[in-house]
């Protein structure tokens, strides 16, 4: 039996082995979970033990039934390890490439990938064990590194859109976007829109376009770079975070952009290591049809804003360009036409 310092009592199987439900024991801290591991280890002249962890709810939590998840909590050679199930196919990434995939992630834990062990019945899986800091931390700390894990790997066989992005913004793998083309949904830019008239119409008509369009992503502080199908992500550059940064943005989208977009986020993703820099992503969902389209209010004149001229931007693959006075024209007799006019 397993006594953990929150009250909890596990159980081990006849192999050894403690399985609980995540929920049981994410409060428990890992250096007395690593004492406990390694107490039950000297008591059964082991050099080893391991903690299994299901989604369970504790009341529905089975050793024999439940699943467990692709990550466990291992006492390996006297330090407390995460041990992480990877599945790999002959035509997926080789086991040995796996470690800078994750690099990004594991630089940001602070973790060192031990060693990655193949299966010994032969079925092509692999588990990798990583040591990452645990002093004043709980295992609910050790679940969320297994799910970032998790979620990184996934995106090796996934198709690459919207969502993909921003799982990989989410995970903190930034350096998988070296190599993505802008598209229809996706736009980057190396530095921040100036605060200079210019570059805040350029900033709405952006965002308008995507608007226009389908939605999409827009990401400052990633570096691109023109090939023969477009612009392409070459680096992850990154850009200044400053406090009040999203709220100016916004301030712009209100002022220059008609009507206002709905459900826009603007997030600061700060760079672990140095907290006022990161990447700015603006995410702009598809827009309700009724509310298209989206105009953008205001012309340069004398290097001012002026806002009694407005113009219609539309996205076509990766380029903005403007709906011409003819089509605008058609669309505003149309628009007459339905209103009995």
């Amino acid at each position: 039996m397993l006594m953990l310092g929150n009250g909890a009592e596990l159980w081990c199987d006849d192999l050894g082995i403690f399985g609980a439900a995540a929920a049981t024991v994410e409060d428990v801290s890992l250096p007395r979970l690593r004492r406990a591991l390694a107490a039950h280890a000297r008591i059964w002249g082991e050099d080893s033990a391991k903690l299994w962890l299901s989604t369970d709810s504790p009341r529905r939590f089975n050793d024999e039934k439940s699943q467990p998840l692709p990550y466990a909590l291992v006492l390996r050679n006297g330090e407390l390890v995460l041990a992480l199930a990877i599945e790999i196919s002959d035509d997926e990434i080789a086991p040995s490439d796996l470690i800078s995939v994750i690099e990004p992630l594991t630089d940001r834990w602070n973790a060192d990938v031990l060693d990655i062990s193949p299966d010994q019945e032969g079925s092509g899986a692999v588990t990798m064990f990583l040591r990452f800091p645990t002093t004043r931390r709980a295992v609910r700390d050790a679940i969320q590194l297994g799910e970032e894990l998790v979620q990184a790997l996934q995106l090796l066989g996934a198709s690459v859109g919207p969502d993909w992005v921003r799982r990989a913004l989410d995970t903190g793998l930034w350096d998988l976007l070296l190599g993505l083309d802008e598209t229809s949904w996706l736009e980057a830019k190396r530095q921040h829109y100036r605060e200079e008239p210019r570059d805040e119409l350029n900033f709405a008509s952006d965002v308008a376009a995507f608007c226009n369009a389908a939605g999409g992503l827009l990401i400052v502080g990633a570096k691109t770079k023109t090939h023969p199908d477009g612009d392409r992500i070459v680096a992850i550059n990154q850009c200044p975070l400053p406090a009040g940064v999203a709220r100016r943005y916004r301030r712009l989208l209100q002022k220059l952009v008609f009507p206002i977009p709905r459900g826009i986020s603007i997030s600061a993703m700060p760079n672990n290591a140095l907290v006022d820099t990161g990447l700015l992503v603006i995410e702009i969902p598809e827009q309700p049809a009724e509310l298209r389209p989206f105009f953008v209010t205001g012309s340069l004149v004398a290097a001012s804003t002026h806002g009694a001229v407005i113009g219609i931007p539309v996205r076509h693959d990766a380029d903005v360009s403007w709906m011409s006075p003819a089509a605008l024209h058609a669309r505003l007799r149309i628009g007459r036409a339905a209103l009995g006019d």
